[in-house]
């Protein structure tokens, strides 16, 4: 009898700590889910508002650099051309004072003021949360001043994004910046100055989110109060996942070991890799269009383990930001393309390398001693160096720049890869001091068709002649597209198959390379 009460006693506890088990991680789960779903919502908006102030940003120093007679033919088409290419901007334009000169639509001048701003924002900008575009009150923007130069944005550029959060309030909160707005399930319109703090509660379980970005002076809230999950589940649901989620859980729990195991495998290759020194290197030429001559090498890195197939720079390369190996990576890179083309750099003055630097090494201090570091040791000039950058987002924007400053002051050059690929690139173009865009091979591909990317081809090559930057043409395949592309960039370098694929050192220097031209 005392057996057989033992036996119950213990199912009973088993079955009921199993119970508390299952509800607790239920419970938790779908808190953990209903928090990443607005954590994810948040960094949306966040996400979202950063990209407006880019913009803003972008346009307030466009202008001033435009090397065009204010409110002229070329300086409002210059203009449009910014509009045209941005996603939140929807006019810009000249100011004198606190009145309008000219727009990107090529209005005459009114004589309506704005009045005082709201409040200036950072770096001077005087700031209109809402203000008529064209003196039209159905049209309500917000507007943005500084140095002469007006963006107008609208003012609820994030409020799309509001709607999945349900019942949660969702806030943005911008104190000294260039957007406002607010918005939740109990508030039909957004709001210019509103913001109510996130209520505060002591139950565990209620929501409480808080996102911002630094540098930009935006942070995004939302809360929500707490919502029981396992009780709301009726009686037939609670039982099947009390014995679905344990085998569930078991499942996952093997494929996330299995999973794990393998990026670890191939974190441990990757790292015996790059201090074996098996990474190795392509070098693929870059010519000037008008005769052909090559004018230098894109370092590309490549891996093919002894054991299995090529591993794409898309995989190892963001692992190794991932874990830690980049700065080695990166260091390891240097030093063989430096190695490898140096005695090719001494015989031709005029050729160069470039080496492609991700942001994370860009924004590193180490990069700029690693560089002198092996220009030294190979007696390479830093003038023949080329670093290409790429970013398509532009949080760190001024970061960068500032990073991109110091290497050009060590001598370095600097080149934009993949320009034309989203519209962030119009901030990078806007704030740093690079020398050369590489258009995106969409450009390449779309000369002579109808495409909009050849119908903007030409603008953008008026705004790169504008603000003095030459120009690359990546993924050129044909001599027709060589031959026209030559002819409406005249100067214009070259990138693709027709002149070379990527090869090992060894098989550049064999070719007839002295000659400098590619036949």
């Amino acid at each position: 009898m005392n057996a057989v009460l033992r036996k119950v006693g213990w199912t009973v506890v088993s079955i009921s700590l199993g119970m508390i088990v299952v509800v607790a991680g239920f419970e938790l789960i779908s808190w953990q889910r209903r928090h990443s779903e607005l954590i994810f919502q948040a960094e949306l908006v966040l996400r979202r508002s950063v990209s407006v102030v880019n913009e803003v940003r972008a346009g307030l120093r466009l202008v001033p650099r435009l090397k065009t007679v204010p409110c002229s033919p070329d300086d409002i088409k210059a203009m449009r051309l910014f509009v045209e290419r941005s996603v939140f901007i929807v006019e810009m334009g000249r100011m004198s004072g606190d009145r309008i000169l000219c727009d990107s639509r090529g209005s005459a001048p009114r004589d309506d003021a704005l009045g005082p701003p709201d409040r200036v924002g950072l770096n001077g900008a005087k700031i209109w949360l809402r203000v008529p575009l064209r003196g039209d009150w159905r049209i309500v923007v917000s507007a943005a001043a500084r140095d002469g130069a007006i963006v107008f944005s609208r003012p609820t550029a994030a409020a799309d994004l509001f709607r999945p959060v349900g019942d949660a309030v969702a806030q943005v909160v911008p104190p000294g910046s260039l957007i406002a707005y607010a918005s939740s399930s109990r508030v039909e319109q957004p709001s210019g100055a509103t913001y109510i703090p996130p209520r505060r509660s002591n139950r565990w379980l209620d929501q409480s989110v808080l996102r911002c970005k630094e540098g930009f002076d935006v942070c995004v809230a939302v809360s929500e109060p707490a919502k029981p999950a396992f009780r709301a589940l009726p009686l037939g649901e609670q039982l099947a996942l009390l014995v679905g989620g344990a085998l569930l859980g078991k499942v996952c729990q093997a494929l996330l070991a299995a999973w794990l195991a393998s990026r670890r495998t191939l974190y441990r290759r990757l790292r015996r890799a790059i201090a074996r020194s098996e990474i190795t290197l392509h070098y693929q030429p870059l010519v000037r269009l008008e005769d052909r001559t090559v004018v230098g090498f894109e370092t590309l890195a490549r891996w093919r383990p002894k054991s299995g197939e090529d591993v794409s720079p898309d995989i190892f390369v963001p692992l190794a930001e991932r874990t830690g190996l980049l700065p080695a990576l990166t260091e390891f890179v240097i030093d063989r393309a430096l190695s490898d083309m140096s005695s090719m750099l001494s015989e031709r003055p005029d050729l160069y390398v470039s080496i492609n630097i991700a942001v994370q090494s860009l924004l590193s201090d180490e990069l700029l001693t690693a560089l002198k570091l092996y220009c030294d040791a190979h007696g390479v000039d830093r003038s023949r160096i080329v670093l290409e950058i790429t970013e398509r987002e532009t949080g760190e924007v001024e970061l960068i720049g500032d990073a991109v400053g110091r290497l050009r002051d060590a001598g370095f050059r600097i080149f934009l890869d993949d320009f034309g690929t989203g519209y962030s690139s119009l901030a990078y173009l806007a704030t740093l001091p690079i020398d050369t865009i590489k258009l995106d091979k969409l450009f390449s591909n779309s000369v002579g068709t109808s495409l909009v990317s050849s119908l903007v081809l030409g603008e953008i090559l008026h705004m790169m002649s504008t603000l003095n930057l030459s120009v690359v043409f990546e993924g050129i395949e044909t001599e027709e597209q060589a031959v026209a592309l030559g002819v409406i960039a005249p100067g214009a370098m070259g990138q693709g198959w027709l002149f070379g694929r990527p090869a090992p050192a060894g098989e550049i220097r064999g070719s007839s390379l002295p000659d400098a031209t590619v036949r």
